[in-house]
């Protein structure tokens, strides 16, 4: 006859700094991002470890890189604003790109550019982002004010169209104009 036991407890909760969730061999580590079409995503994306790194020269830089990405691939701009630790876009994917492939495409960009200027090499971001797909133009339009709200609800200027790292004082309009003239097409 055995003694009894004192209960066997892990010292790792599900919560604890080491849990890992089992991969499943073959499988991708997130669900993969949904590939819609030519649609508009509300996009965000966090820098590494939450650091403050776009601010002065370089959230101008990062925007510089945003509309060259945006000129050389064609993908449409809805709106963009470049925060001191992360970033959102509210992008329109071109017929050859998914928005993975377009994100991929903005964050190597801008983290050459930025780890140049920063003389640093490694990961600028954080490991993917989360994208949603609006389904109303009220929506799209809730994202976008969003993203322009984003720099006056953290303080950082008065009103949308006074912070120099974003898209609030219209230069995205054509884009936004352009979507909704291509939809009436179509």
């Amino acid at each position: 006859m055995m003694a009894d036991a004192a209960p066997m407890t892990s010292s790792l909760s599900s919560r604890s700094a080491g849990f890992q969730p089992a991969r499943v061999p073959g499988r991708a580590r997130r669900p993969l991002h949904a590939q819609l079409g030519r649609v508009p995503y509300f996009v965000s994306t966090r820098v590494q470890k939450s650091k403050r790194v776009f601010g002065g020269q370089f959230a101008q830089e990062a925007t510089r890189e945003l509309v060259a990405l945006r000129e050389q691939y064609g993908f449409l701009l809805l709106a963009y604003v470049f925060m001191p630790d992360h970033a959102h876009f509210v992008i329109v994917p071109t017929g050859d790109f998914s928005v993975s492939q377009t994100m991929r495409l903005i964050k190597g960009r801008i983290a050459r550019r930025t780890n140049g200027l920063l003389n640093q090499e490694g990961r600028l971001w954080q490991e993917g982002f989360f994208e949603y797909a609006p389904r109303t133009i009220e929506q799209l339009n809730a994202y976008i004010e969003y993203v322009h709200a984003n720099p006056v609800k953290a303080g950082l200027a008065g009103r949308p169209e006074d912070y120099d790292h974003s898209s609030a004082s219209g230069d995205c309009m054509a884009h936004y104009e352009s979507f909704f003239e291509a939809e009436r097409e179509s």
